[in-house]
Formats: structure tokens, C-alpha cells, sequence
């Protein structure tokens, strides 16, 4: 277009001549044509051909055309531009036109280049994903091996992390911690069991052995006094079975949806049940409101109570109220002989047992403080044995937070 604007301003100023010549552009063709269709300028590679141009042709365009007719330069298709100019003596028709064959010629290498290239880059592309994606898998079909030779009994084993510090080892890392979780409820589950049979053996035993010594000697042995015995015994084991019921089911978790309760009143009413005892109950009971299971809670407050009241000496206090920290705080608290501070985390643990005084004279099982510390966690608490100076005792002080309703 600028070369035919070009010609056509030389054309206007009448210095137009006869040949033209375009240095470096020997592919281009160039026609001036007068109105009456005679060519009054062409460019060197076309000199002394007709007009390119049909009369039926208006100017001012562009087009790609086929041209068949040149002798000198040879046909093919062109990209041709027509502009109108006028002239002293009329108007005539500026036609600039270049060969498309370098630029098909481009494409055409291109098109090869493509069509044949694409296929390999693919195939490259996809073997090269393949080994990478085999090579960054192949921690995950290590650990998916280790983990398939786990059994119930291998739990100590681990998976190997990668040094990666990536997903993957994220995810090894992460199995291990699960692992070790499934290996220290394991490691609880079998305590419980062996400790839960003994318990259940010890009463069974006990009630036989009565019952077996009064059949062998009935005449040392009185009948209602062999059968009081193992009344005894039997009321032993329905306690402990009735504990152990109860620890699987609160360690489920909630048997009901939470709803809002006062913790005031919860706690009130079960002083109440408890009926008169020798031993002074000194409460502060504020108004305050949690979220929780009404039933799971009775038990807390009941279990703690009962302890306390089972070894105090005197008195026992017992305190709830809302705390500056939004939760709500409950304190038994005994005046009896107290727990030393290296058994204020194993007094919550099952079956556990500290000294005869606090445990053995009562006929506990070491499951009532389980029972509660359960309950507690399962309503997203915190339950511990704390120093009695505070609260001006010198015994076993249970201090448990809850979260505000």
C-alpha cells in the first residue's frame, strides 16, 4: 500500500517515468494504467506486458489474485493493490502487486514443521511426564507397601518420609502420627482388658470360693451368711461391670446433641440427691451456663462429690462459678489426706491405684475419676488435680473448666 502511494504521488507531480525500478523488491510488480487501459509505466520485470488490470476492475482495493499471463516473472497468485491518482491529462491506475509464494512457501514449512514436529513433542512430552510422575510416585507405592504389612499387632512399625518436604512426605509424616495414635489406643485397649479381667475375676472368685466352702462344710459354714457373702460379691461385680459400661459409652463421645444447661442448678440438685452425710458441704454456687449432655454432667459432679465425701476428714467444698476467661469453673475439694503431685495425672488414668487410704478402703475400682476426666474432654474441657491452698484445704482439690454456653 505505501509503495502504490509512492508511485501514485510521482504520478501527480508528472515525474512518473517510463520504467520503473525497485531496488531489493524484484518479486514486486508495478503497472500505472491511463484511463483508456494503456500501461504509461510498469516496473522492469514486467516491461512491455499488457495491462494486469480488466477494465471491470475498480481501483482503491486489495485483493489476492491469480495471474497466468506474465512471461517474465510467472504466474501464481499475487496480493495486488489498486489506488486511482490523477494526472495532468486524467486519471490513471496505480497497481502495486507481490507474490504470495514466500509467504506460502513459509507456510508450507511451517505446516511440515507442525504436523510432523507436534507428534514428536508429544510423544517426548508424555514420556517425560510419565518417568517424572513414576519417579514422584514412588514414595507413595513405598509407604502403600509398608502399610499393607501393618496388622493390629505390627503398629510399632512406621512408614519411611521422604526427604522431599513435600505433599508426600507431608502425608508419610502424617500416617506415622496416625500410627502412633492406633498404637497407643491399642497399647490402652489391651491394659484395659487385662485389668478389666482381673477386676471381673476377683469377685467371681471371691463369691465361688464362699459359696464352695459352705458346700464342703456345711457345718461350719452357715447357709444365709454364704449367701449374704456372695451377695456381696455380686453387688461388687454389678458396680464394676456398671462402670465399664459406662466408661465405653462416654468414651464414644456425647450420647446426645449438646444443649444449653445451668450449671448452678445442675450442681445444686445433685448436692440435694445426696441426702444428709457426717461430713460439712461448704458451696458457693454462682449462676452460670454451659453447653453440654445434662445427664454426662450429673455424673461429673456426682463422681467428684462421692470421692471427696469418701475420704474428708471433716468437710468439703464445693464451688462453681464463671471465670474472667469466659469459661466455667467446678472445685471439689476434701480435707483429707490428699493426692501427692506425682499421682495427680495418673489418678485419672483406668484402674488406676495410689495409696491404700484414697483407694482400697472404699472398695473402688480406679474407674470413677476415668469415667469424669472422659466426660470432660468429650465437652472440650480440662480436668486436674490442683493445690488445695487457695481454697483453704489441705486434701485432694479437682478443679474442671468448661466452655461458657
Amino acid at each position: 500500500m505505501l509503495r502504490a502511494r509512492d508511485i501514485a504521488t510521482l504520478a501527480t507531480n508528472d515525474r512518473l517515468p517510463l520504467v520503473l525500478s525497485v531496488p531489493g523488491e524484484e518479486s514486486g510488480i508495478v503497472q500505472v494504467v491511463s484511463s483508456s487501459g494503456m500501461v504509461v509505466s510498469a516496473s522492469a520485470n514486467i516491461s512491455g506486458e499488457p495491462s494486469l488490470t480488466p477494465k471491470s476492475v475498480s481501483f482503491s482495493s486489495v485483493a489476492v489474485v491469480s495471474i497466468e499471463t506474465l512471461s517474465v516473472v510467472g504466474s501464481g497468485k499475487y496480493v495486488v493493490v489498486r489506488i486511482l491518482s490523477k494526472v495532468p491529462n486524467g486519471d490513471v491506475g496505480v497497481l502495486v502487486a507481490e507474490s504470495t509464494l514466500p509467504i506460502d512457501s513459509d507456510v508450507h514449512v511451517l505446516q511440515v514443521g507442525l504436523f510432523g514436529g507436534i507428534p514428536a513433542l508429544v510423544l517426548i512430552t508424555a514420556l517425560v511426564a510419565y518417568f517424572a510422575v513414576g519417579r514422584a510416585l514412588r514414595p507413595v507405592k513405598i509407604i502403600t507397601q509398608r502399610v499393607s504389612t501393618i496388622s493390629n499387632l505390627q503398629l510399632s512399625e512406621r512408614v519411611p518420609v521422604p526427604s522431599t518436604n513435600d505433599e508426600i512426605s507431608l502425608l508419610a509424616e502424617t500416617m506415622n502420627q496416625m500410627l502412633s495414635r492406633l498404637e497407643s489406643a491399642g497399647d490402652r485397649q489391651r491394659r484395659f482388658v487385662s485389668d478389666a479381667s482381673h477386676e471381673l475375676r476377683s469377685p467371681l472368685a471371691a463369691s465361688r470360693t464362699e459359696l464352695e466352702v459352705a458346700l464342703t462344710y456345711p457345718e461350719l459354714i452357715e447357709p444365709h451368711e454364704a449367701i449374704r457373702q456372695s451377695l456381696v460379691s455380686h453387688d461388687r461385680l454389678e458396680r464394676l461391670v456398671a462402670d465399664l459400661l459406662e466408661l465405653a459409652r462416654v468414651s464414644e463421645g456425647l450420647p446426645t446433641p449438646p444443649v444449653v444447661l445451668r450449671m448452678d442448678r445442675l450442681v445444686d440438685s445433685e448436692l440435694k440427691s445426696l441426702g444428709r452425710h457426717v461430713v460439712d458441704i461448704r458451696t458457693e454456687i454462682l449462676p452460670c451456663e454451659i453447653r453440654g449432655d445434662e445427664w454426662s454432667l450429673q455424673r461429673v459432679v456426682r463422681n467428684l462429690v462421692q470421692n471427696a465425701l469418701r475420704h474428708a476428714s471433716r468437710s468439703i467444698i464445693v464451688i462453681v462459678r464463671p471465670t474472667a476467661s469466659g469459661s466455667v469453673e467446678l472445685v471439689v475439694a476434701d480435707d483429707g489426706q490428699g493426692i501427692a503431685v506425682s499421682d495427680r495425672l495418673r489418678v485419672f488414668e483406668r484402674f488406676a491405684r495410689l495409696d491404700d487410704a484414697r483407694v482400697l478402703d472404699d472398695g473402688g475400682f480406679g474407674l470413677g475419676l476415668a469415667i469424669v476426666k472422659e466426660i470432660v474432654e468429650g465437652h472440650n474441657g480440662i480436668i486436674s488435680v490442683v493445690s488445695g491452698d487457695d481454697f483453704g484445704v489441705t486434701g485432694a482439690t479437682f478443679r474442671v473448666l468448661l466452655p461458657h454456653g
